[in-house]
Order: structure tokens, then sequence, then C-alpha cells
């Protein structure tokens, strides 16, 4: 049945008819009907018959169910149908006082062989309907099997349907065949009454107010509800993540937030509802109780701050006049009394947040520094509650001779095209040329020569000769398990910049950096057998480094059409170079084109053959590249086709960027909140 016809409404209320127990009996058992034999139409226009105002007066009335050769009590026989008419038209007005006061009615029609109904000239239900135009020759599609069936169709929101006052149910039995011995019909109508009382919540849990853990909230309503979603629910401005449902109760999980004031309130535009028919909306307002449309709480936490990373680390330091401290969440009332070496308090001490505060000390004599936190030091966390921290001493030997080992950056991606170890974007290698274990407790990676400290190394160890890959996405993950990628709080500058690791030393110094020049796709930029920096043209992360590399750069692409708006025609675009020998890769779906490799990204969009014709809306990227040397910038032109004038005025910006970008599983776009923001899509 067409779905728009299930979805019509009766909502026929407060008529003189029978109450049921759970509504009304709007047709029922034993109905008085008219009718008319399906000898010749039954009005002209055809369909006039299912209108309320038609005049049928001129029919016969007979009481349900109508039939012909079947065993039944009562009603009405058909008994000259067989092989004179296929069908009967039957009709019955009924009246209703407020059909706003009633939801679902359940159509009821046992019919052998089908039917099709009609509530005010509404179609909204049928049986083995012929696709054909209804005519009082037309038939049933096929044999309804015996025993014969109750065929029922629920009627939702029909109020737009029924009319205060008279209604009409109209039915056209249908038989298979003209000569078919028997014939049935039957048919009843009911209507639940509306309910009118929305629905309510009964219990948040946890209750608004302080608490000491919070990822889910459990939210009860009053009655069965209906179109409760994920991401219906609010948490300091991200929908929670998951959802689970049992009878009234719905529990809404989230990440846990950060300590403080947290937000809720339930979605703009949510599409909750009770399971009336229709549904009562949910409608939460107010400003007190559970009713209310928003709530807090304060995430209290009970846990006092620790130190996250200390610099000199305990044990062996090849110098000593500053302390550098991370903690692991923001802290106050720190002075440079809190903390002494060999029982003298620093001089100054800087800092802010979480770190890194610098301790300064007059430089002591090589051998054993205690470093001890003063009894009454007043650091604590910014809690409601303010956490005290608890200090612990550790100890350094320092020797002028002590070196943490023999780690550098050994190669590096800044324009990374290609998916290593199944992540996409910029990685840096990191080789340990020792020939012992070195711990990386400590170290750091930066790209800003005034923060060497920008982002500290997961404690794990690299083996002797070992080479250890770190993503550069901006994406802040620290994993003490090789098996793990980590991802730095910063993203390399395909324009170049500066890169340095630095050492667990305070001061801290680099040991291995490099003010590195203009990057490319599909290419490396690392350290050669001669310990000399230089270009790779096939990448190695996690290996040693490559022999090939390539020197001077293919020109860029030249586009013979600048960007811009074009007429409706049909108009060529062609793309060249002035590096001989060169290869053109374009893309027209704003795409990133890659020339070389076998991954995933490393070979996208055509190869150029001739002239790209331009039929639509256009994004062109275009990379030109050649063997043993750097492939070309990439330029992008949109062009804009068959626009109207009066669109052509505005200003236009085109803001391009990969499909995965915005689409992909870490897409901006995806929903129901992206995995990526702020620096990690930041270039």
């Amino acid at each position: 049945m067409n779905k728009r016809l299930l979805n019509l409404a009766v909502a026929l209320a407060a008529l003189a008819a029978p109450r049921l127990a759970n509504g009304i009996d709007l047709i029922k058992e034993g109905a008085v009907f008219k009718y008319h034999k399906g000898t010749k139409e039954a009005s002209s226009p055809r369909t006039a018959w299912t209108k309320v105002d038609f005049d049928n007066s001129s029919w016969s009335r007979g009481e349900t169910p109508f039939f012909n050769n079947e065993k039944t009590n009562g009603g009405t026989e058909l008994g000259d149908m067989q092989n004179k008419y296929s069908t009967v038209f039957l009709s019955r007005k009924f009246r209703v006082t407020d059909p706003s006061v009633l939801g679902v009615s359940t159509l009821q029609v046992k019919a052998d062989d089908g039917f099709v109904a009609w509530l005010n000239g509404v179609e909204i239900a049928s049986l083995h309907k012929p696709t054909s135009t209804l005519r009082y020759s037309s038939q049933a599609t096929k044999s309804n099997r015996e025993p014969i069936k109750w065929h029922v169709t629920s009627l939702h929101n029909m109020s737009e349907t029924a009319e205060k006052g008279w209604n009409v149910l109209s039915v056209m039995l249908l038989n298979f065949r003209k000569s078919n011995s028997d014939a049935y019909l039957d048919v009843r109508l009911s209507a639940k009454e509306r309910e009118f009382v929305p629905p309510e919540v009964v219990s948040i849990s946890p209750e608004p107010g302080e608490v000491t853990e919070l990822s889910a909230i459990t939210v009860t309503f009053s009655e069965p509800m209906s179109g409760v979603d994920v991401d219906d629910l609010m948490v300091n401005d991200y929908p929670a993540t998951e959802l689970t449902e049992k009878a009234n109760t719905f529990t809404f999980r989230f990440g846990q937030p950060a300590n403080g004031r947290i937000n809720v309130w339930w979605a703009p535009g949510h599409g909750i509802g009770d399971r009336a028919s229709p549904p009562n909306k949910f409608a939460p307002e107010g400003s007190t109780g559970v009713q209310k449309a928003t709530w807090s709480y304060e995430l209290l936490d009970l846990v006092p701050p620790r130190l996250a990373s200390r610099l000199p680390l305990a044990g062996m330091a090849r110098q000593f006049s500053q302390v550098e401290l991370w903690f692991d969440e923001p802290v106050q009332g720190i002075d440079a009394t809190d903390l002494m070496a060999n029982g003298l308090t620093a001089k100054a001490v800087s800092g802010h947040g979480a770190g890194p505060y610098m301790f300064e000390f007059d430089e002591p004599a090589f051998g054993q520094v205690e470093l001890t936190w003063a009894d009454d030091h007043g650091i604590t966390d910014f809690n409601k509650a303010p956490n005290p921290f608890l200090g612990q001493a550790w100890s350094v030997q320092v020797d002028p001779a002590h070196s943490p080992g023999d780690v550098v950056i050994s190669e590096f991606s800044a324009a990374s095209t290609r998916a290593y170890k199944r992540v996409d974007g910029d990685w840096i290698e990191l080789h340990n040329r020792g020939d012992a274990t070195v711990s990386l407790a400590g170290w750091s990676l930066t790209d800003n020569r005034a923060n060497l400290a920008k982002w500290l190394l997961p404690d794990l160890s690299i083996g002797a000769g070992k080479r250890l890959v770190i993503f550069a996405t901006g994406e802040d993950i620290r994993n003490k398990s090789t098996s793990k990628p980590s991802h730095t709080n910063f993203k390399l500058n395909p324009n170049g910049e500066y890169l340095a690791l630095c050492s667990p030393e305070a001061p801290r110094r680099a040991v291995s950096g490099i003010e590195y020049p203009e990057q490319a796709a599909s290419v490396s930029y690392g350290l050669n057998k001669n310990n000399e920096w230089g270009y790779f043209s096939k990448p190695t992360p996690g290996a040693a480094n490559s022999d090939a590399t390539v020197s001077g750069r293919v020109k860029p692409v030249h586009f013979s059409l600048p960007r811009g708006f074009y007429e409706r025609k049909s108009i060529f675009l062609t793309l060249s170079t002035d590096t001989p020998g060169a290869s053109i890769r374009y893309t027209t779906n704003g795409d990133t084109p890659a020339c070389c490799g076998t991954g995933q990204y490393d070979k996208v969009g055509k190869v150029y053959s001739g002239p790209i014709r331009i039929t639509k809306t256009s994004i062109v990227r275009a990379v030109a590249y050649k063997d043993e040397m750097l492939p070309s910038k990439i330029r992008t032109n949109t062009y804009f086709y068959g626009l109207p004038t009066s669109r052509r005025r505005l200003p236009v910006l085109s803001l391009v960027t990969d499909n995965r970008h915005l689409w992909g599983s870490k897409g901006i776009q995806k929903q129901p909140n992206a995995q990526r923001h702020g620096i990690a899509w930041e270039r």
C-alpha cells in the first residue's frame, strides 16, 4: 500500500457511536451500508461516489457482511453476482463532532478477493488493487486464499482527513473473476481517543550538582518514548556518543569532559515524543527540577596534581642549573622557594598552567644533587576544593662526561600523500645510532627554537641501531608502546621551517636540528650515508634511508584558462610545463593529485594526455613530475560554469581540500563530531 496513504489519519472524535474500552467504534459489526452493484459506473466522474456530498439515495441498503455463496450468519447476499458483475460499491456515512480528540484509527476489512477503501475521497487502504484505472468492470489482481483473514490498516494522524460533521467511508469490493462463484466483504472501523498529555522526565541520574565522575547520564521518562536519538543530548556543546534503552529509561554515554562546570541540554529540533498517535512532543521547560531544558554539573577533581615529566631525570645528568617540570593538570601557587637543590631554594621560576615550569639554580659543584620540595609549598590544582600537590624528592648525579644517547632525526616527510601504518599525514623518523638502548623519557621534538620542550616523547625505549616513527599530525597522542603510533602536537610546514630533537637535559639542547627547505609530495628529506641532508625519491619510514636521491624541481603546471566564471558552452583547458620530459597528473574533484609510488595516495588523478573539456563547475588541480626531480607545486583553479549573471556579480572564495578530509572517517564533516579539529586541520 502507498506509504502516503498509510500515514493519513482518521482522527475521528467524540461522535454518537458506541464507546469501546480503548476508543470509539465508528463502523461496527453488522453496520448498514448503501451499495451499488457494479453493472455500470457508480457515478460520473468515476470517483464522485467516494465523496461525502455524493447523493446515493437511490442505492440499495444492506447489512455487512456482503456475500455470495458463502456460509455466514446475517448480512446481505449478492445472489446474482456470478457472471454478471465483479465489483460492488459500498458507502457509509458517520458523524464526527470533534476530529481532534482521537488518534490512531484501525480499518479492518475481510475481502474475497480484494478491495479499495477511501475516507472522504482519500484512498486509505487496498488489497489486490489493479494498477489500471478503477472501473465498474475492474477485477482483483489475484484470488484471496481461504480462510479469509482480516486485512488491518492503522491510520495515523487522520485529523486532516476527517471533517467535523459528516464523513463517509467508501469501499469497492473486487472479485478476481466475474465468473467466480463466491464473494465476501466485511468492514469495521474504530478509533482510539487521542492522548494529549506530553511526556515528562521523571528522573535524571546523576542528579544535577557536584559529581566526581561523569561519562553517562540516565534519563527516565514518564511513559514509553519514540524518536530518542544519541545526538539529542548535548554535553558541553558535544552530542553523546552512545545510547542504550530499557523501557522508559535512556542512558546517554560520552567521553568524560574536563573538570569544572558541565552544561547539559536537549538539542534544538530533537524529535522526541511519546508513542501516542500522533505523538505528543517532549517539550522540556522551566528552570527548576528535572523538567528544565538545561541543567549542569560541577565535575570535582579529587585526585591531587602529579608530575607528568621532570628534567633532569633521576640518575645521571651532564649538567645542572635548571629544573623543567610538567604537571598532569594546570596548577597554581608555585614560587621559586618551593623547590630546593641540596637545601638551597631556586633563584627564580617561570611558567603557567600545566607547564613547563622552569626553576633556575646557581650551578652547583659536580656530584650528587638532592632535589626536594618545601614542606609549606602552596601548589594546588584549580578544583573547587583545591587538591595539594604531593611532591616527591629525587636525586641527580652530575657528570660532564655523561651522554643521554646518540639519537637523531634521520628522515621526515612534510608533504606526505601516503598512508604509513594506516595513518595519513606527515611523519618524523628517529634513529638510534649508538650501540646501547636509549630511553626516550624526557626527550622532546619541536618546530620552535623558542620552545624546545614543545612536545615530549612518550616513555619508551629505542634499541641500538633501531628506528622509531612519530607522526606529525597535531593530534598530540603519546603511546608507551611502539605498536601504537604517537602523534606530535604540531605539524610540519611543507614550505620549510625549523625541526629539532632535544635531549632530556635542563636547560634543553637540540641534539639533532635543521632549518629544512621547501618540501614536495611523494618525497622525503633525511640524512644520507655521508650524514648530509637531502631529498629521497623513495621515502623509507622505519627503515634505512634509500640511495635514490633527487635534485632540482619540475617547473609548475601552466593552465591555458584563468580561474573564474564561464558561460554555458564547451570550453577546453590545456595543461603544460616548461620542464622537458615531465608528465602531468590532474584531478577535477578537489583531491590532491599525486604522481609517484604505489600506495593508496601515491598515485591520484589522471595522466594528462590532451585538452580537458569543462562542461560543469570544476576544481582542476595539477602536478608535474619527472624521475630524479622534485614534483612541481600543485596548482589549483576553480571554474564556475553556467552560473546566472546575478550570481556572477558576487565575490567568490573557493576553498579546496581532499574529499576524504571532508567526508572520510576523520573528516571535518564526519558526524556526530569530527575526530580532528584545530591544529590537526591547519597547514
